[in-house]
């Protein structure tokens, strides 16, 4: 009995046509694509001035992944990738994660005994320093912590202080730290003057030339962030659309109102004092603040 179903069963599938034979094979094949869709990828070369490469399991780099229809499903792709990484930085969301913590000595009592022997500082001598706003830039490596503080010495005019903080000395920068401070929950921290810090050099000229702008800032409290207000907000003059070649590190500063630093692919002009735009050549990354509500220039960038 058993045998002739099963010659019955062959028999029937001899005598479908062609048509359905061929619609058969192609379900068969769809399911297969589906089930593991970078085996029907081959590679395929990009738009103009891409190269060609295989899929490698990194499905947001390549725009070539996008045009298959399986993957751009599967990873939420567009249709089309137009513009490269470094073009489409602006778009990505940059977060600042900071601890409820206690600094000994306080940034603002290393600011206080550092800043009367800067050549740009104007202020009365002996003077408490006091924080008027700030912003954050963030570090893709999650290392470095990045924070621009707008400072007032008394009377004094309104400066501009770019910090980082580091874990570890940074090699070569003696002439940059600020200070040595101990901080409650990461412990011993170095601060220096952002502008003889690579990674500030990095964030800048990608906040002005790509659009970054300034970084989510967020507190953990028992296990939940919570988000802080921004106390200001800056806004870039350049369209964001440009390719970013990296910073590099810093081949010379000249010290001085702005503060000027020249990379092997950027130079940047750091405004110690925010005022009127002076007219300087090159993209502008302007900040408004409680008290300033027309936007001041804060720094420039211009490609070599």
């Amino acid at each position: 009995m058993r045998r002739r179903a099963v010659v019955a069963v062959r028999s029937a599938a001899a005598a479908r046509s062609p048509a359905s034979r061929a619609r058969t094979a192609s379900c068969r094949s769809r399911r297969s694509t589906i089930r593991s869709p970078c085996r029907a990828i081959q590679p395929q070369t990009a738009a103009s001035g891409s190269s060609t490469r295989p899929y490698l399991g990194r499905p947001l780099d390549l725009p070539h992944r996008a045009a298959h229809p399986v993957l751009r499903q599967r990873y939420c792709l567009p249709a089309k990738v137009t513009k490269p990484l470094s073009a489409r930085l602006g778009t990505m969301r940059r977060m600042a994660l900071l601890h409820r913590a206690e600094l000994r000595p306080t940034k603002l009592e290393l600011l206080a005994a550092w800043l009367p022997g800067r050549p740009w500082f104007h202020g009365p001598a002996g003077a408490d320093v006091v924080r008027v706003a700030g912003f954050r830039f963030d570090d893709p490596a999650g290392e470095v912590g990045i924070e621009t503080m707008l400072v007032r010495a008394g009377d004094g005019p309104v400066h501009q202080v770019p910090l980082t903080y580091r874990g570890a000395p940074l090699d070569g920068a003696d002439g940059w730290l600020v200070g040595t401070t101990h901080h409650s929950v990461l412990g011993p921290r170095w601060v220096y003057d952002a502008c003889g810090d690579p990674v500030y050099a990095a964030a800048l000229a990608a906040a002005i030339l790509a659009g970054t702008g300034q970084a989510e800032e967020f507190f953990e409290v028992d296990g939940e962030r919570r988000y802080r207000e921004p106390s200001m907000t800056i806004t870039s003059s350049a369209a964001g659309d440009v390719e970013l070649p990296a910073a590099g590190a810093p081949r010379r500063v000249v010290h001085g109102d702005p503060t000027l630093i020249a990379t092997d692919t950027v130079e940047l002009a750091v405004v110690r004092r925010p005022g009127p735009d002076d007219g300087r050549a090159g993209a502008t990354l302007a900040g408004t603040w409680p008290g300033q509500p027309t936007p001041l220039p804060l720094a420039y960038a211009t490609p070599r």
